[in-house]
């Protein structure tokens, strides 16, 4: 029965929002469109539940953090042998002559967003374990504008990055048109 239920949702094309229903509401709704035969609408679709997008127990944020941190440290090693890459030459500590500034600074904000963001994470990581040893039992809410922050400096580093391939796909592939907008695409 469970098969005809999806077999009946799958056609009109809202396969995406399987995994964001409870399923007893899912189970129910496509019970009563089996039923009484009618086209599926968003409107009809129940609401996800409201949740946080940090809504994960203290101890487990807590050792994301911390493996994060770890993780950051391997990052900034190599980070810091890019730089010495892009600034000297491999024979020595001579300063190149010829450096690509915009890759410099490319590696360097994204080097800042991953550190804005470790320390944005550490940070409200910190005021939550601070709230649970102060005010035990009453869950500590994150503001809004922190879950705005947590989503746009990830999607930062992307276009960041995204940035960088295109700066530096000339040096790999000729100055070719395709390989500067590849990544664009």
């Amino acid at each position: 029965m469970h098969h005809e239920w999806c077999t009946t949702w799958a056609p009109y094309g809202h396969t995406d929002l399987l995994p964001t229903l409870f399923f007893e509401e899912f189970a129910q709704f496509l019970e009563n469109l089996y039923k009484n035969g009618e086209p599926i609408t968003l409107d009809d679709l129940p609401t996800p539940p409201d949740h946080n997008i940090m809504d994960i127990p203290l101890d487990k944020e807590i050792s994301v953090v911390f493996a994060g941190a770890l993780a950051f440290g391997l990052y900034f090693s190599t980070f810091l042998s890019c730089v010495r890459w892009f600034l000297f030459v491999d024979e020595g500590w001579k300063v190149r002559r010829n450096i690509r500034w915009p890759t410099v600074a490319m590696t360097v904000l994204i080097f800042g967003v991953n550190v804005v963001f470790l320390s944005w994470t550490l940070h409200w990581t910190m005021v939550k374990a601070w709230h649970a040893i102060s005010n035990p039992g009453v869950p500590y809410q994150v503001p809004e504008w922190a879950d705005i922050i947590w989503c746009t400096l990830p999607n930062c580093n992307v276009l960041l990055a995204d940035i960088a391939a295109v700066d530096i796909s000339p040096l790999i592939t000729d100055h070719s048109a395709c390989a500067k907008t590849m990544p664009l695409i």
